[in-house]
C-alpha cells in the first residue's frame, strides 16, 4: 500500500469518527431540546393556572376594595354613617342601633293574657279592673318579609288600689329573651347569623338589604348581637367537643382567614381555622388559632388519645402524630389524585392509567355508601373487589412515572407526593379499618363556607371575633352532619337557651333537635 493510499484511509477513518461524534452531539442536543420543550410546556401550564387564580381573584378583590370594608366582628371599627331615621335611646348608649319601625311594616299582634284564675284579688275574691294594655314591639323576620311582633299584655289592678292610686298590676310575662332589653326576636337573630355565616352575606350587605325594605340596621349592633349569641352558644360547643373526644376516628383540616392585627392597626395577617370532624358521633368542631403550627391539634388530641386520624399531606400532622403514638395516621386519596389531575394534560397514558386505578378505589367506596353498608361490610367489599391489588398496581405505576419524568414535571411531583405518603394512603385497606374514609371530601365541604366568606368579608376584625366565628361554624357544620336545617335549629334553640341551666346544655345539641324532628315525623307532625 502506498503512502498516498494510507493517507486516504486515515482521512476516511477520521471522517467516520467525526461523523459519529457529530451524531452523538446531535442526539444529546435533541434530547436536551426535548427536555426543554417538556419544561416549557410544564411552565406554560403553570402560568395558565396562575392566571386563572391570580387575575380572577385580584379583579374580585379590586371590586370589593371599592366598597366599604366589612366591619364584621370588628370591635374597633369606626362608627358608621348615621341614618337619617331617628335613633332610639338605646342606640345612643350602645353606639349604633336600629331606627324607628317603618310606618308600613306589617304588625302581628300577639295577645299574652294572664289566666282567668289570676284576674281576681286573692284576698277578697274581687274581680280585677282592666287598666290598660302594655305594648312591647319587637322586630322579627319571617322568611321573605319583615314583620313587627306587637305583644299586647292586658294589665289588671285591684279596684280599691286603683281608687287609692296604688299600682300593683298583674299581667302576663314576655317570652324568654336571649338578649334582655333588645327589640329583636330570636328568629330574627337566627336569620341574621345564618345569613352571615352560611349565606356569605357580610353585615354591610345585610344592612343594605334591610334598608331596601325600610328597616334601618347598624352593622355595629349586628356585630354586638352576634357576639352575645356566640357567648351563649359557647357551652353548646363545649358539649360538642366532649362528644368529639369520645370518638375513635377523626378527620382534620385547616384553612386560613385574614384577621386585622390589633398590634399593627390597619394591617391584616393570616390566622387559621382548624376543623375536627367525627362521622361516628356526627360532630364537627372549628378551632380558631393564630398559627398553623402544632398548637391546635396537640390541644385537641391529648397524649393518651387513641384512634385514627385522616388528613391531607400537610407536614404538621406527621409531627403531631409522632407525639401521639396512640393515633394511626391515614392520608386522603383526593389530595393524592389532585396532582395527577393537574398532570393529565401532556402527562401521557401513564397518568391516565393511574387516574383510572384511583377512580376504581372511589367507585368501590361509592358502591358501599349507596348501599348503606356498615364499616365491617365495607371492609369486606373492599377485600372482595381487590383493593389491595389495585394499590399494588398504583405503586408500580407511580414508581415508573416518577423515574421516567423530570423532577420539575407535574407527573413527577404528583408521584413523589403519593409515594412519600404511601403507607398512610394504604391505611383504609388494612384489616379492621373499614370505617376509615378514602378522602376528606366531607370535611372540605364543611369548611367551604369559610372560604366563601373569606372572599366576601375580606377579613375578620379582631382575633376575638375569630373565636366567635369558630363557634358558629361548629354549630352549623354539626347541624349539616345531623341533617337538620341550621336556621330552624337556631329558632328552636335560642328560646330554650335564654332559660337554660348548665345541666340542660347536653339536651340542646343538634342531635337532640334531630331526634325531636324524627319523633314528630313518626307521629305525622310538621317539622316546625
Amino acid at each position: 500500500m502506498t503512502a498516498v493510499a494510507c493517507e486516504v484511509m486515515l482521512t476516511y477513518e477520521e471522517l467516520l469518527e467525526t461523523e459519529r461524534r457529530q451524531g452523538e452531539t446531535i442526539r444529546r442536543q435533541a434530547a436536551a431540546m426535548a427536555g426543554k420543550d417538556r419544561l416549557i410546556a410544564e411552565l406554560k401550564a403553570q402560568i395558565e393556572d396562575l392566571k386563572r387564580q391570580v387575575f380572577g381573584s385580584r379583579s374580585e378583590r379590586l371590586k370589593r376594595q371599592e366598597k366599604e370594608a366589612d366591619a364584621t366582628e370588628n370591635e374597633t371599627a369606626s362608627t358608621p354613617p348615621q341614618s337619617k331615621a331617628k335613633k332610639d335611646s338605646a342606640s345612643r348608649h350602645q353606639g349604633g342601633g336600629r331606627g324607628a319601625f317603618p310606618q308600613d311594616l306589617e304588625v302581628i299582634q300577639i295577645v299574652l293574657d294572664v289566666p282567668e284564675s289570676e284576674k281576681f284579688c286573692r284576698e277578697t275574691g274581687e274581680a280585677l279592673a282592666f287598666l290598660r294594655n302594655e305594648i312591647t314591639r319587637k322586630m322579627e323576620f319571617i322568611p321573605g318579609r319583615w314583620v313587627c311582633h306587637e305583644y299586647v299584655r292586658p294589665m289588671y289592678v285591684r279596684r280599691r288600689d286603683l281608687m287609692a292610686g296604688v299600682m300593683n298590676p298583674v299581667m302576663a310575662s314576655l317570652p324568654p329573651q336571649l338578649i334582655p332589653g333588645s327589640d329583636i326576636e330570636n328568629g330574627f337573630l337566627a336569620h341574621l347569623i345564618v345569613s352571615k355565616y352560611l349565606d356569605y352575606l357580610p353585615w354591610y350587605r345585610q344592612e343594605q338589604i334591610a334598608r331596601r325594605s325600610g328597616v334601618e340596621l347598624s352593622r355595629r349592633k349586628l356585630c354586638r348581637w352576634s357576639a352575645e349569641v356566640a357567648n351563649l352558644l359557647a357551652p353548646i360547643v363545649l358539649c360538642l367537643i366532649a362528644m368529639l373526644a369520645k370518638s375513635l376516628s377523626w378527620m382534620a383540616d385547616e384553612t386560613f382567614v385574614n384577621v386585622l392585627d390589633p398590634e399593627r392597626p390597619g394591617k391584616a395577617r393570616k390566622a387559621w381555622l382548624w376543623v375536627y370532624l367525627s362521622l361516628e358521633t356526627k360532630v364537627a368542631v372549628f378551632d380558631f388559632n393564630p398559627s398553623r403550627n402544632q398548637d391546635s391539634p396537640l390541644k385537641f388530641f391529648p397524649p393518651g388519645a387513641k384512634g385514627d386520624l385522616l388528613t391531607d399531606g400537610y407536614s404538621v400532622y406527621p409531627a403531631v402524630l409522632a407525639q401521639r403514638p396512640g393515633l394511626v395516621h391515614a392520608c386522603c386519596w383526593t389530595h393524592a389524585r389532585r396532582g395527577f389531575d393537574k398532570a393529565l394534560q401532556g402527562g401521557g397514558q401513564s397518568v391516565r392509567d393511574i387516574l383510572l386505578n384511583i377512580q376504581k378505589l372511589f367507585a368501590i367506596d361509592k358502591e358501599a355508601r349507596q348501599a348503606g353498608m356498615s364499616a365491617t361490610q365495607r371492609e369486606t367489599l373492599r377485600r372482595e373487589k381487590g383493593v389491595q391489588a389495585i394499590l399494588d398496581d398504583l405503586h408500580k405505576q407511580m414508581t415508573a412515572a416518577k423515574e421516567s419524568t423530570l423532577p420539575q414535571s407535574r407527573t413527577h411531583k404528583a408521584a413523589d407526593y403519593a409515594l412519600n405518603r404511601w403507607q398512610e394512603l394504604g391505611v383504609f385497606a388494612q384489616p379492621g379499618m373499614g370505617h376509615v374514609e378514602l378522602s376528606t371530601n366531607i370535611l372540605e365541604n364543611k369548611i367551604r363556607p369559610v372560604a366563601l366568606n373569606r372572599r366576601n368579608s375580606l377579613f375578620i376584625g379582631h382575633p376575638k371575633a375569630g373565636k366567635k366565628s369558630a363557634i358558629f361554624y361548629s354549630i352549623f357544620a354539626t347541624c349539616r352532619l345531623c341533617e337538620v336545617c341550621p336556621e330552624k335549629y337556631l329558632r328552636w334553640l335560642l328560646p330554650k337557651l335564654a332559660v337554660a341551666t348548665n345541666q340542660a346544655y347536653p339536651t340542646l345539641l343538634p342531635h337532640a333537635y334531630a331526634a325531636e324532628l324524627k319523633a314528630a315525623a313518626a307521629k305525622g307532625e310538621p317539622d316546625g
